[in-house]
């Protein structure tokens, strides 16, 4: 199960952002989130760069535990981007691995492997 997820996060490994709609506003939100830690603002709700420096709540609306991941990432000395990718290529191994351990309580080891 971890494997399959270990091969799901291999085009994290390119360097690039995710390839999906929203995978550079999470880039942002980490950048803004390590820029606002910077400052001194530990819990973050306002993010004053946003929206041509007009600034917008937006850490009001989404959860801040994987931007703070991504900056503690980023924090051992990673860019920005590959510390996004490293929290992501985590989540997808993880997710295996917690799908397998709770699926196997109901169904056993074998069909939880398969799920």
């Amino acid at each position: 199960m971890a494997l399959c997820c270990c091969l799901a996060a291999i085009p994290l490994g390119n360097g690039n952002p995710p390839a999906t709609s929203d995978g550079l506003y999470h880039l942002l939100r980490s950048a803004e989130l390590a820029n606002q830690l910077r400052a001194g603002v530990a819990y973050p709700r306002w993010a004053p760069d946003f929206y041509l420096g007009y600034g917008y709540p937006i850490f009001l609306f989404t959860p801040l535990l994987p931007y703070y991941l991504v900056v503690a990432v980023h924090a051992l000395g990673l860019p920005l981007l590959s510390a996004m990718n490293v929290v992501e290529a985590a989540a997808l191994v993880a997710s295996g691995l917690f799908a397998y351990v709770w699926l196997r309580r109901y169904v056993g080891p074998a069909a939880a492997m398969v799920g």
